[in-house]
């Protein structure tokens, strides 16, 4: 798995109409190759654990997608 570095993380008011008044949080991470990963949960969901699993998730269903070079 790449390493990764924490550039951003935000609390918001969710969009969800279901968890109306409710707030959500977003970290935006960045890998050695300058890709942008991004995670959003509810706030009441926030742990360090919880970010490392998202993470990783996102990740490897990143590398098993596979890259793609489009000309322009």
């Amino acid at each position: 798995m790449p390493k990764y570095r924490r550039v951003a993380r935000q609390e918001f008011p969710s969009t969800d109409p279901a968890r109306r008044g409710a707030i959500d949080v977003m970290y935006v991470y960045v890998d050695e190759r300058f890709q942008t990963v991004s995670i959003r949960f509810p706030l009441e969901q926030d742990s360090p654990e919880k970010v490392r699993e998202e993470l990783r998730k996102k990740s490897e269903a990143a590398a098993a997608g596979g890259q793609e070079e489009v000309d322009i």
